[in-house]
């Protein structure tokens, strides 16, 4: 089957306002665009519920048996038991000769191993490998890949890497900023369309979400009004995506991070410098005062990192947790005595809520509600999608919505809809670029069906 997109009408009215050309435009970026949105969707979907099934999955890493009379070993003594079994080779993920100890993760819970993290520049950028040891004992209960501030684990790594840029690196996330940037299009156009549809009076908004009778089974109109309901009742949740998709993606990500940096709604660092600047040759001599320190200040789980460089301290920082809505951080010297503090509460509210929505995003805000939330806003999703592809079936493959004329573009609502066209694009550049390609091949292809289509009457 070859696409072609003629003009033929679908309509009987005439289609000469702007509701026309943002219906084209829906249906002709659907065709195209649809099929990345539906692979985000069913990727999201797996990285959504990826934090709850790794902790099966990693279970005897994760944890340990508690024994009677438990005492904790000192930090110091995990931490060694970690950089031996690094550098005897027994660790069959652990072998590059790059790996340098980096830090380590503390954890309240009494069945939770502690974990020591090695940096390794063969790693992609924010993964560490490490090292599983029970407080207990000392012993290594395994190594694995820990990816990111939320610590996740190599399943969770996996998906996400595969949602972000299909396993392709930088070139693959050209399509997930695309999925993320149109779906915010297809959510106001939607919407937008279906409130047209609707007959006025006191109950147009009640009919947005009226769900079709079962005696329409089957046809263009039942897909149609499944295809409104559902995208009106998630068009929260796909807006919500497409803010906090475009926030770390590729280009949209870059934009947006300097309007951040700009107007100081990013989140601060936290400052590790010393008055003096004192070289350590052995800095896991002093980690216990270090953690002593950084427990009796913060709330476990944290991180605590050795030195950057020389003329550093070391920076703790409380763990991202469920329900946890803050992380504080603090810089401690090696005499155990606080450098600097990071207090999340004093951080701009802007910075504030894109680390909540990037939270929300990833599943990891609000624990397993949080993941079943996304999981049924991404099965939302795919519906939407296949209910599309159907309506345009019912229309035989190829019949799209016909413009009649451009003329509407002139009014003060087309212009209007094509100033937020635009100012969208210079925040989103890949759906300004992806725009104009649609364009051109929508009327290219147009112009070729009309050309065949005036070649057989005659």
């Amino acid at each position: 089957m070859t696409l072609s997109l003629n003009n033929e009408p679908c309509e009987q009215r005439k289609n000469t306002n702007l509701r026309a050309i943002v219906l084209r435009m829906h249906t002709v970026a659907g065709i195209l665009i649809a099929p990345l949105i539906f692979v985000a969707a069913v990727s999201g979907l797996g990285y959504a519920l990826c934090p709850t099934i790794e902790q099966w999955v990693y279970h005897d890493q994760i944890n340990t048996t508690v024994p009677q009379q438990a005492q904790r070993l000192d930090v110091q003594q995990q931490v060694q038991a970690a950089v031996a079994a690094a550098e005897d080779g027994s660790l069959a993920g652990l072998q590059s000769d790059q790996a340098q100890l980096a830090g380590v993760q503390l954890y309240e819970e009494p069945d939770k191993n502690t974990r020591v993290l090695f940096s390794d520049p063969n790693l992609k950028e924010g993964v560490y490998h490490a090292v599983f040891v029970d407080p207990y004992t000392a012993e290594i209960k395994g190594q694995l890949e820990q990816y990111g501030k939320s610590s996740a684990l190599p399943l969770t790594q996996w998906m996400s890497f595969g949602h972000k840029d299909l396993w392709l690196g930088t070139p693959g996330r050209i399509y997930s900023e695309l999925a993320a940037s149109w779906l915010g299009f297809f959510a106001f156009s939607g919407v937008a369309l279906w409130w047209q549809l609707q007959a006025k009076g006191s109950s147009r908004l009640q009919g947005m979400f009226r769900w079709p009778k079962a005696k329409r089974s089957g046809t263009r109109l039942q897909y149609l009004r499944q295809h409104g309901v559902v995208g009106t009742a998630l068009v929260a949740g796909l807006l919500f995506l497409c803010v906090t998709g475009l926030t770390w993606s590729l280009v949209a990500g870059a934009n947006i991070a300097k309007v951040r940096n700009e107007f100081g709604w990013a989140p601060p660092r936290t400052d590790a410098s010393m008055a003096q600047s004192i070289t350590i040759d052995d800095p896991v001599a002093d980690i216990d005062t270090v953690a002593s320190t950084a427990t009796e200040n913060l709330r476990l789980p944290l991180r605590l990192m050795l030195p950057a460089q020389a003329g550093q301290g070391w920076v703790a920082t409380e763990s991202r947790q469920p329900y946890r809505m803050s992380t504080d951080a603090l810089s401690i010297d090696s005499e155990g005595e606080v450098l600097s503090w990071n207090r999340f509460d004093s951080w701009p509210l802007e910075a504030k809520a894109t680390v909540w929505l990037i939270q929300l995003h990833m599943g990891t805000l609000f624990g397993l509600p949080n993941q079943l939330a996304l999981v049924a806003l991404a099965l939302g999703i795919i519906f939407l999608v296949v209910r599309g592809y159907q309506i345009w079936a019912r229309r035989g493959f190829g019949n799209a919505p016909r413009v009649r004329s451009l003329r509407p573009l002139a009014s003060k609502q087309g212009a209007a809809f094509l100033l937020a066209l635009g100012i969208y694009s210079l925040v989103a550049p890949l759906f300004g670029i992806s725009l104009v390609v649609l364009f051109a091949l929508d009327w290219g292809l147009s112009k070729v069906g009309e050309a065949i289509k005036l070649e057989e009457e005659n």
